[in-house]
C-alpha cells in the first residue's frame, strides 16, 4: 500500500499536539513559570484536534487495506491489522501496569489486553487508550461494508458519509446516550477522510473534461467538508451568542482539526522526508508518552528530585516531546516493526 509523506508528516504533528497537552496538565503543577503553554493548550484543546486529525487519517487511509476477494481481502486485514496494533499495544500496557500496579485489578488487566476493556466494563490501562476503541468500530464497519459491497470505493463511502453526516448535524435532536452521540462524531470524521480520499483520486476528467477538474474537485471537496464542519461551526456560533465557552470551544477546536487535516493532506499537501519518518512511529509513540512522561513525574515525586522541579513549563513539554518520540522510535524498532513484518509476511503483500 501506497505511504503518504503528507500523512505520516500530520501523524508526527497530531501526536505532538497530544502530548503537549498531556504533558502540559501533569507537569503544571511543578512547573516554575511560563504556564501560557498550559493555558494555551487548555484553550486551543490541542489534544482534541490532535486525535480528530487522527480519525480522519484513519479514514483516508485504511480503507483502501480491504482489497481483493471479500473473503480473503477481509482475511488478510484482519491478519494484518492484528500484527500491526496488538502486539505493541501489549507492550504499552504491560508498561503502563508496571508503573502503576496498583490501579489494576486481574479483570482490568485481562480486558485491556483485548483492547475493548468497556466490554467488560473495565477502564483502559491509560485514559488515552479510548481512542484504540473508536478505531476498532471503524474497522467494523468498514469491514461489514466490504463483505456487503465487496469494494470500499465512492458508490459506498458517499452515501455512507452523507447518511452520517446529515445524522450528525442534527444529533441533538436524537435521543441517544452521550457515548453513541460522541461516536457517530467520530465515524463522520473517519468516514469524511475516506471521502476526501475518493475525491482526490477519482477521475473527473472523464467526465467534465480537463479544463474543469480542478473546480469541479474543489468544489465536491467543499461540499463534503461543509457537511462536516456544519455542525461544529453551528456549534461554536450558538456557544458564542449563549456564553458558553465549553460550545465555543468544542466547535471551533473540532473546526479547526478538519481544516488542518484538510489543508495538510488534500488542499495543499505538506511533504516532509523527516517528519514522515517520525510519523511513522507515532503508533507506538502515542501508546508510550504517557509512560514516559508520568514515568518522569512519578520519579520526581518518589525521590524527591528538587533538582528537577521549578523549570519552565515548556521545558518539560519539549523534553517529553523529544523524549516520547524517542521511546517510540526505539519501540518502532523492536517491536512494532517486527510485528508489522510478521503481517506482512502472513498475507504476501506490501507494507502500509
Amino acid at each position: 500500500m501506497q505511504r503518504f509523506e503528507e500523512v505520516d508528516g500530520l501523524r508526527a504533528v497530531a501526536c505532538a499536539l497530544v502530548i503537549w497537552h498531556h504533558v502540559a496538565e501533569a507537569y503544571a503543577g511543578i512547573a516554575g513559570g511560563s504556564l501560557w503553554m498550559h493555558d494555551f493548550a487548555q484553550a486551543c484543546n490541542l489534544g482534541w484536534i490532535g486525535v480528530l486529525a487522527f480519525f480522519a487519517i484513519s479514514g483516508y487511509v485504511i480503507p483502501s487495506s480491504l482489497r481483493g476477494g471479500r473473503g480473503d481481502g477481509l482475511r488478510r486485514f484482519a491478519v494484518r491489522r492484528f500484527w500491526r496494533l496488538w502486539p505493541p499495544f501489549w507492550f504499552a500496557v504491560l508498561a503502563t501496569w508496571l508503573l502503576t500496579p496498583d490501579q489494576f485489578t486481574a479483570a482490568r488487566l485481562g480486558w485491556n489486553f483485548t483492547m475493548l476493556p468497556s466490554l467488560g466494563g473495565q477502564l483502559p490501562a491509560a485514559g488515552h487508550f479510548w481512542t484504540l476503541e473508536i478505531e476498532l468500530v471503524f474497522y467494523v464497519v468498514i469491514s461489514a461494508l466490504f463483505l456487503i459491497c465487496g469494494r470500499l470505493g465512492w458508490a459506498v463511502i458517499t452515501p455512507v458519509f452523507v447518511g452520517m453526516s446529515a445524522w450528525y448535524i442534527e444529533w441533538s435532536k436524537f435521543p441517544l446516550p452521550d457515548y453513541w452521540q460522541w461516536l457517530l462524531l467520530f465515524l463522520t470524521m473517519m468516514f469524511w477522510g475516506a471521502a476526501c480520499r475518493e475525491v482526490v483520486r477519482f477521475d473527473f476528467a472523464r467526465w467534465t473534461g480537463a479544463r474543469w477538474v480542478g473546480l469541479t474537485r474543489a468544489a465536491v471537496l467543499g461540499l463534503a467538508t461543509g457537511l462536516l464542519a456544519l455542525r461544529p461551526l453551528k456549534s461554536a456560533y450558538f456557544g458564542w451568542s449563549e456564553g458558553e465557552a465549553g460550545l465555543l470551544r468544542f466547535g471551533l477546536t473540532t473546526a479547526a482539526a478538519i481544516f488542518l487535516f484538510l489543508l495538510w493532506v488534500v488542499l495543499k499537501p505538506v511533504r516532509s522526508d523527516w517528519l514522515a519518518r517520525v510519523g511513522r512511529w507515532t503508533y507506538s509513540t502515542y501508546l508510550l508518552h504517557a509512560v514516559v512522561f508520568y514515568g518522569g513525574l512519578k520519579l520526581i515525586h518518589v525521590f524527591d528530585l528538587a533538582v528537577l522541579r521549578g523549570w519552565p513549563l515548556p521545558v518539560y513539554v519539549v523534553l517529553m516531546v523529544i523524549l516520547g518520540f524517542a521511546a517510540g522510535g526505539a519501540a518502532f524498532r523492536w517491536i512494532e516493526g517486527p510485528s508489522d513484518r510478521v503481517g506482512h509476511r502472513l498475507t504476501g503483500g506490501r507494507r502500509e
